[in-house]
């Protein structure tokens, strides 16, 4: 019995048996950023305000953490 309170779990399965998922080879967290940079087709000024973003939001959770553990 299918519970009709959730039924995107049913269309996702339905869509997965349709079409399957592409391959992607993203082993590191810099190939699915990488990635999803290109998907975004965003201009270079972006890409570099994002990029910092990142990078700083990296850099504070590793500053978090050390502060946490000692």
């Amino acid at each position: 019995m299918r519970d009709p309170t959730i039924p995107h779990i049913e269309q996702l399965e339905e869509l997965r048996s349709i079409i399957p998922p592409p391959p992607l080879d993203i082993s590191t967290e810099k190939e699915c950023f990488d990635l999803w940079m290109k998907v975004m087709r965003l201009d270079t000024y972006r890409k570099a305000v994002i990029t910092g973003l990142v990078s700083s939001i990296g850099s504070l959770t590793e500053s978090l953490v050390c502060i946490c553990i000692y």
